[in-house]
C-alpha cells in the first residue's frame, strides 16, 4: 500500500475555502487491491477539496479509459470511463456510524487517503455487462471469428436437443428471436 501513499491529501496545512487536486490512476493502482476485476486502465482525477470548519467535502470526477474482458467473445478491449461522487469527511468519534457518502475522521488524523475510496467508485461504476460497442455498420464488434464459433455451436446445441421431428411451441420461437438479437 506504499504506493498508494501518493493518494493522500494533507489537510492540516490547507486553509478554509476550495482547493482542487489531480491524480493519475493506471495499471499499478490496481495491482495494490487483491481480485481486482480492472488490470489496465488510463484515468485521471480531479478532487474539488472545500475545507470548512467542521468538515471537508470532496467532489470527484474520475475520467478515462478501463480495460475490461467482453463477456461475449472473450477478448480485452478498452472502454469509455466516466463517473462522479461525493464524500463528507467529518470529525467525530470513533464510535459514530459512517455511511456511503459521510465518513468519520478523528481529531488525531492529519491527512485523508482517498486510494481505497477511489477504487470503489471505479469498480461500483463499471457496467454489470461487459461487451464491445457494436460497429457503425451495426455488426458486433467482437471478433467475428468467435462469434461465428458461437453460433455454430449454438444451433448444433438446438438442432441435438431438438430431434429430427419435435414440432417447437411457437411462444418459444418469439422468445428465440429475442434472445438471438
Amino acid at each position: 500500500m506504499n504506493r498508494l501513499k501518493s493518494f493522500s491529501i494533507p489537510f492540516t496545512s490547507l486553509k478554509n475555502g476550495k482547493h482542487q487536486f489531480d491524480f493519475k490512476i493506471n495499471d499499478s493502482f490496481f495491482t495494490e487491491f487483491e481480485y481486482s476485476p480492472i488490470k489496465k486502465a488510463d484515468l485521471s482525477v480531479e478532487v474539488e477539496f472545500n475545507k470548512q470548519e467542521t468538515m471537508f467535502v470532496l467532489d470527484f470526477v474520475i475520467k478515462g479509459e478501463i480495460e475490461l474482458t467482453c463477456d461475449r467473445c472473450n477478448e480485452e478491449y478498452k472502454s469509455p470511463f466516466h463517473c462522479s461522487d461525493r464524500l463528507i469527511f467529518k470529525f467525530g468519534e470513533e464510535s459514530e456510524v459512517e455511511t456511503e457518502e459521510i465518513v468519520i475522521l478523528t481529531r488525531s488524523e492529519h491527512e485523508i487517503n482517498l486510494a481505497s475510496h477511489l477504487y470503489e467508485f471505479i469498480i461500483v461504476a463499471i457496467p454489470f455487462v461487459h461487451m464491445h460497442v457494436d460497429n457503425e455498420d451495426g455488426s458486433l464488434g467482437c471478433n467475428p471469428e468467435t462469434i461465428a464459433i458461437l453460433k455454430r455451436l449454438s444451433l448444433k446445441e438446438e438442432e441435438e436437443e431438438q430431434g429430427p421431428d419435435v414440432t417447437i411451441d411457437p411462444r418459444w420461437e418469439a422468445l428465440k428471436k429475442l434472445r438471438d438479437n
